[in-house]
């Protein structure tokens, strides 16, 4: 059993390959430092890929571990810097002191561990337990999903909107194509929270409380998706019905609405029979709100497929438009 070990790395993302390397120091050592390393100007940002590490090994499951955000803007590679191994020394025993194994997937480790004064301990060089790199990871996340964490599927995961006028079939669409890819769904939040609620006492207020439900609920479906995650209605449909209802929008949802992007938008038309129901009250308006959401897409330049069609064909013509979309599915 070690004593205080040590793993480094950008993490960008972190991989599976990342969590066994760390579990196989904690599974080792008495106490084990985690330095994730991250400069200004790299593609993915280091407060997230911390906030990934963080979630992954909670401080109440993981007492022993200690995660440390570095931010220096340090030399990545020898090549770069005369004193590269000297700066690196420096670093580490400035924020991990003691440190006796040094644990490493990577051909510099021996080196590293020789310059901090600590035992090499290399796991899984050859990547054959977890076969795969952060560079594919971040080329490929689509045909490389399995081997992307939890925490970090969020930010790789593509989002499909589902969209349109009430009953245009977005929640039965939703299921549908989750179903038929093997993936997770968003339900509307404003069904649920008027559920409870009850619809005639909705309020101004609610446009807020319903947008945030929606957006919360999105990133924690994300977690359980399997690269593709299907989402019935946005913050656009909020901002469309909180302006018809209550003649105005919160700002904080109109920024919302236009900064918040959907890597696929499916526009549902109006070519299905309207089905009343408790919460439903514009089947006399269907054309002039079609036209609300056309207009509020194109005005934010969002580009989306129109699904139209009946019973199977619907379907079909969505399951069409999501594969046309995304090529990496086929393989």
């Amino acid at each position: 059993m070690n004593k205080h070990g040590l793993v480094l790395g950008k993490f960008m993302p972190l991989t599976n390959g990342h969590i066994h390397l760390i579990e196989s120091a904690l599974k080792s050592c008495e106490s084990l430092t985690v330095l994730l390393c991250s400069l200004r100007d790299e593609p993915i940002d280091g407060a997230l890929r911390f906030d990934w590490l963080r979630e992954t090994f909670p401080h109440h499951e993981y007492s022993m571990l200690r995660l440390i955000h570095v931010t220096d803007e340090v030399p990545s590679f020898p090549h770069q810097h005369a004193d590269f191994w000297n700066i690196w020394r420096e670093l580490i025993l400035r924020n991990a002191p003691d440190v006796d194994a040094l644990f490493t997937s990577e051909e510099y480790g021996e080196r590293l561990a020789n310059e901090i004064g600590a035992r090499h301990i290399c796991v899984d060089l050859g990547r054959e337990k977890v076969p795969i790199s952060a560079t594919q990871i971040r080329d490929e996340p689509l045909r490389n999903w399995h081997f992307i964490p939890r925490a970090v599927r969020p930010s790789y995961a593509k989002r499909i909107l589902v969209c349109g006028p009430e009953s245009t079939g977005k929640t039965t669409l939703c299921r549908q194509l989750a179903e038929h890819f093997q993936t997770v769904w968003v339900p509307e939040y404003a069904r649920d929270f008027y559920n409870s609620k009850r619809i005639e006492n909705a309020e101004f207020n609610d446009v807020l409380s319903i947008a945030a439900g929606q957006q919360e609920a999105e990133e924690t479906a994300a977690r359980d998706a399997n690269r593709l995650l299907f989402c019935d209605t946005d913050a656009i449909t909020t901002v469309i019905y909180s302006r018809h209802y209550y003649g105005q929008v919160p700002a904080w949802l109109l920024n919302i609405s236009h900064t918040r992007r959907y890597d696929l938008v499916l526009f549902c038309e109006i070519d299905l029979p309207w089905e009343a129901d408790t919460q439903r009250d514009l089947g006399h308006m269907r054309e002039e709100v079609r036209r609300r959401f056309v207009e509020e897409l194109q005005s934010r330049r969002i580009d989306f497929v129109t699904i139209r069609g009946q019973g199977n064909a619907r379907l079909q013509t969505a399951i069409a438009a999501v594969e046309n979309a995304f090529s990496d599915l086929r393989t």
